[in-house]
């Protein structure tokens, strides 16, 4: 089963911003790593179709701010793609999807995790289009120019920039991402978006009452869209009991968003890089293949493994962009 997996921090990893304190360089791409959970070995071992690389600025922003650094990320994201003897592949449609997953080649598709780099101006957003960015997660947890995150103090969601940001998105064909999003600002994208919104990586708030995780009736209304949600191995967000956090609970999420919303409105989105393993869900990009397996003894079938590993995230693609 080929993988698409809609979000992991490693680019943070690649420019020496590891979360792992050990690693204090850059990490090498190319070979797999004893630290850390992506690099193309393990990508290409995990059947990964297209990897999502988020650019995501860091907590706390850093000095150089969210607009510079988000450029080192894509350039750092670009340099790995040329590197890799066409091993890794740009994707910025389901076109040039379609030929990565012809050739064999792991796709890489470029994301935003918290639109401050906009810096409050629409024709940043342009310009992140033109160098290959296909989606946007609105927030952070912090707030930003767009809206509220989930941390943030208050009970406001999206700004009237923000619902300008929603539209334009729409009109250049990125997908909107509302993970992180604050219950209220969530609340205002369902309203503002005739298209499919996605939460890149956000699990059920039944199973772990974690604030990041969705309430039932928003995987609902996420799934009426027409979009997905992607669930993440974090595992605080898979149980909060960390120790109870293993892949059967992670399953448990998807089968719970297949009752709620369908088969058409799950997916997969790691997070993989974004937290420290502290318990035994999915544990790197090579083991997509043991929850494969996990999900075919429960009863998944060969249709619906497709849709959730892959072709659920292809159609909001598709759909998005026209």
């Amino acid at each position: 089963m080929r993988v698409f997996d809609g979000h992991c921090d490693t680019l943070l990893a690649l420019i020496g911003r590891s979360l792992y304190p050990e690693e204090r360089a850059p990490r090498d791409f190319f070979t797999k790593n004893t630290l850390g959970q992506v690099d193309l070995p393990r990508l290409e071992a995990g059947g990964l179709a297209c990897q999502v690389f988020a650019c995501f600025a860091g907590d706390p922003l850093p000095p150089e701010g969210a607009f510079a650094i988000t450029e080192r990320l894509l350039d750092t994201l670009n340099g790995i793609v040329l590197r890799s003897g066409g091993r890794l592949v740009a994707v910025r449609s389901d076109a040039e999807l379609a030929s990565a997953l012809d050739s064999g080649a792991v796709g890489a598709l470029a994301s935003i995790e918290g639109g401050e780099c906009l810096e409050g101006d629409l024709g940043r957003l342009r310009h992140f289009y033109a160098r290959g960015i296909r989606m946007l997660g609105l927030t952070y947890n912090r707030r930003n120019e767009l809206g509220r995150g989930v941390r943030a103090e208050g009970t406001d969601g999206l700004s009237s920039f923000g619902r300008e940001v929603l539209r334009e998105c729409a009109r250049l064909g990125i997908i909107v991402d509302v993970s992180h999003l604050s219950d209220e600002g969530l609340r205002d994208a369902l309203a503002a978006s005739d298209l499919p919104l996605v939460a890149s990586h956000s699990n059920c708030r039944a199973y772990s009452s974690h604030i990041r995780n969705l309430r039932d009736d928003q995987i609902v209304d996420i799934g009426r869209t027409g979009g997905l949600v992607a669930v993440n191995a974090v595992p605080y967000f898979v149980e909060q009991n960390q120790a109870d956090a293993t892949m059967d609970r992670l399953a448990d999420h998807i089968e719970r968003i297949v009752r709620l919303a369908g088969i058409a409105a799950v997916g997969l989105g790691s997070d993989f890089d974004g937290y420290l393993p502290s318990g035994p869900t999915v544990k790197d990009a090579a083991d997509w293949p043991t929850l494969e397996a996990l999900l075919r003894r429960r009863g998944f079938c060969e249709g619906d493994l497709d849709k959730l590993f892959l072709g659920n995230w292809r159609r909001v693609l598709k759909t998005v962009q026209g």
